[in-house]
């Protein structure tokens, strides 16, 4: 038998104003969206933490306050637009994604409060919901707020503080939170701002079944509390084949959530959990439990026939009460279900039945699917109405704050890199800014074969997508592809005539003075505080480094300090020598310069075992335009690619030359900190792959140094390597500088 609802005689709303929802059963609610944790976020200890915060705020919330949290989950369809300019493994990810089944959620906490002297015979406003914006309230609910407004302010403050991002809704998001309940359009959230009429879809029941519109609705209510309530576990889910959609669903989770984790996330349908806290005095509600107990006594002298099951009925309700007197607790009368609603009723019954085993794996819970009360449960449990609730039962607010579901879908942000979650939802990640990164660097790990390449190519086309500038260090032509299709620059160091810098063109004055061969109060220095103004120091370790390198090779020992002094000295007097002399330098310049009037002005003061003239002669005389490496370091001109996006070099052909590759990459590096100086406001991607080994020796201490340097001016490093076993041989400074300066590990 099928009867239509009159809506109108039963909806029990006022108005909507001063943000805030006013009912004909004498209550006004606030409200507010929130932001949960990420789902796999969140430890047993932050749970616990949380639980004590909300709970610590809401017992002492004034007697009458209801609280009600609303978690909506819904299936939808990925159909983002495709954008014109978009690059080509942008526009292929799209098409792979287009229509792919994704799983969405969101959640709402009211908190509401009893006006105790208003006109219950208040008439609700026309049925059209935009018409609640405009209507008024009753004066006596206006004077209730102004009581309550500090402690609204007050619960938002606790809601911040527990990491929920709260944002307070205003009248329009109110009324449309009202509609998307009562028409049952939450998976399609509404706006008010943009409708002139919002009417709801008519109700009816059919043989106790309630059905809204076209799409059937079923209440399943807790009855019987769970044996045991943690504030987080290892949830227990059914296999995802069973929910007959396409979203990608995950059942063997080893990482603990919250409590109700199985009728949240762990439950792929559309469906809404409704958790509603009221509070009240302990001694009233002792005097209600006293009631109950003493009708149990009838019961409890039926022997066999009940008597024992009222007994110990009656002894857990002593147990209660005696644990809350002890232990200090606020009780509290708490409410739980949970709504589904599906167009075909078949598919409806079958969800109700995975529902009741996602409840039963909540610690054994009770649940009752309701029938004639499913409109009056469904009503119950509608914005600002949970005081008519029937299906509440005794507990304490921390006890009922484990039920509250606390995570959420992994959120997209269209600042970042597009990828899977671990649910199959195409998001995008900021792995720039992001509250879970103190440092932007990075450090990739995977074997040979594992992906680790694709991975980054993925992360450089779309980095290169936001406009970033990409710089890399490749060993083995991984992504020479890639910078074809992105047109970019890709030196391989098998070509000798490529592979040419000069680090010793260095920064000069309007006279065309270099600043290093200057006084030093003749030019401003950078400093810590202030990073204006020339880094001589950061240019005398460079090219220290360089020489070192040159010198030394693949020896990773350290300089003994008075050789590194002299070293030191010799590239300060150098530069003083070339303004002199008005010369442009190159490495056979400083060569020449060490070994004849370096040598024969300071040489002398100098102990013969403090600096080797016949070694360092011997061994970077290869590194002159006569020896085995004439172009290495004495180009005319520097690599300048500061107007280039997208630049790799590969190194794989100087990968064994023992001699030269701790330089090269030295070099490079440098490059992308004066790149990074040169197009300040825009970002900088950084990655080394496979070429760790490159970072020996002293160079490996300016690589460190580097490091910290590049994240500092808005650059990211990337190093991606085969296992976490690269940094136990790392030189300690490369370590450090990478332990201390990464949050993002991909495995």
């Amino acid at each position: 038998m099928e009867k239509t609802i009159d809506i109108k005689k039963i909806f029990p709303y006022h108005a909507c104003e001063n943000d805030l929802i006013f009912t004909g059963y004498g209550y006004i609610t606030a409200g507010f969206d929130v932001l949960l944790p990420e789902v796999f976020t969140t430890s047993r200890e932050n749970h616990v933490i949380s639980i004590d915060s909300i709970s610590n705020t809401i017992k002492n919330l004034p007697v009458g306050t209801i609280v009600h949290k609303q978690d909506f989950f819904y299936n939808g369809y990925f159909d983002e637009e495709l954008k014109e300019d978009i690059d080509i493994c942008k526009a292929k990810n799209f098409k792979s994604y287009a229509f792919k089944a994704l799983s969405n959620s969101y959640s709402r906490i009211y908190i509401s409060f009893p006006v105790a002297d208003v006109d219950k015979k208040i008439k609700p406003a026309l049925f059209n919901i935009k018409d609640y914006i405009t209507s008024s309230p009753d004066k006596a609910f206006l004077n209730k707020y102004n009581e309550v407004i500090q402690t609204i302010v007050g619960f938002e403050g606790m809601l911040k503080s527990v990491g929920w991002s709260p944002k307070r809704m205003n009248n329009e998001a109110l009324s449309s939170a009202i509609y998307d309940y009562w028409n049952m359009s939450y998976d399609k959230p509404s706006d008010m701002s943009k409708k002139t009429s919002m009417f709801i879809d008519p109700y009816l029941l059919e043989n106790d079944n309630l059905k809204i519109g076209n799409q059937n609705i079923a209440v399943l209510s807790l009855v019987k509390q769970p044996t045991t309530l943690m504030s987080s576990v290892i949830p227990s889910l059914s296999a995802g084949e069973v929910y007959e959609n396409d979203n990608d669903f995950i059942n063997d989770i080893m990482i603990e959530n919250s409590f109700s984790y199985p009728i949240g996330l762990g439950l792929p349908i559309n469906h809404i959990v409704n958790t509603v806290i009221e509070i009240d005095t302990n001694s009233y509600i002792e005097k209600e439990l006293t009631k109950a107990k003493r009708d149990l006594n009838f019961a409890s002298g039926l022997g066999k026939f009940g008597g024992a099951k009222a007994v110990e009925k009656q002894d857990l309700i002593d147990l209660f009460v005696q644990a809350i007197d002890e232990g200090g607790y606020q009780m509290c009368r708490t409410s739980m279900n949970v709504i589904i609603n599906e167009i075909d009723r078949k598919k409806l019954d079958v969800y109700v039945e995975l529902t009741k085993q996602a409840l039963s794996n909540m610690g054994d819970a009770g649940v009752f699917v309701e029938n004639k009360k499913s409109l009056m449960e469904f009503m119950a449990n509608a914005p600002g109405n949970t005081k008519t609730c029937e299906r509440k039962f005794y507990s304490t607010t921390e006890l009922s704050i484990a039920y509250w579901i606390r995570e959420s879908n992994y959120y997209s942000d269209r600042e970042g890199i597009q990828y899977l979650d671990r649910f199959g939802n195409p998001i995008y990640v900021n792995m720039w800014q992001n509250k879970y990164i103190t440092a932007r660097n990075k450090v990739v790990f995977g074997p040979t074969g594992t992906g680790k390449s694709v991975l980054m190519n993925h992360y450089i086309s779309e980095a290169l997508a936001m406009g970033n500038h990409v710089v890399g260090i490749d060993v083995g032509g991984s992504y020479k592809s890639s910078v074809g299709l992105n047109k970019g620059l890709y030196f391989d160091a098998a070509d000798k005539e490529k592979l040419k810098f000069n680090p010793f063109l260095l920064e000069k004055n309007s006279a065309g003075e270099y600043l290093l061969g200057l006084d030093q109060d003749q030019v401003k220095i950078a400093s810590d505080d202030d990073e204006e103004g020339y880094n001589r120091a950061y240019d005398i370790n460079f090219l220290y480094t360089v020489i070192a390198a040159t010198w030394k090779g693949g020896d990773d020992a350290i300089l003994k300090k008075e050789t590194v002094a002299i070293i030191k000295e010799q590239i300060q007097e150098f530069y003083v020598y070339l303004n002199k002399n008005k010369i442009e330098p190159n490495f056979d310049i400083f060569f020449n310069y060490v070994n004849t009037i370096y040598r024969d002005t300071f040489g002398k003061q100098h102990p013969d075992d403090f600096f080797n003239y016949q070694s360092f002669s011997l061994i970077c005389k290869e590194f002159t335009t006569k020896g085995r490496y004439p172009l290495l370091l004495n180009a005319k001109e520097n690599f300048d690619f500061v107007d280039d996006k997208f630049i790799v070099f590969d190194l794989e052909a100087i990968e064994t030359d023992e001699a030269i590759k701790g330089l090269v990459a030295g070099l490079i590096i440098n490059l992308v900190t004066v790149k990074i100086e040169k197009v300040k406001g825009k970002r900088v991607s950084f990655f080394i792959d496979e070429a760790i080994d490159f970072l020996k020796g002293d160079m490996g201490e300016f690589i460190g140094g580097m490091y910290r340097k590049i994240r500092k001016k808005n650059g990211e490093v990337i190093i991606a390597t085969q296992s976490v076993e690269f940094l136990s041989s790392a030189v300690p400074l490369v370590m450090q500088s990478i332990t201390n300066n990464t949050s993002t590990i991909m495995l």
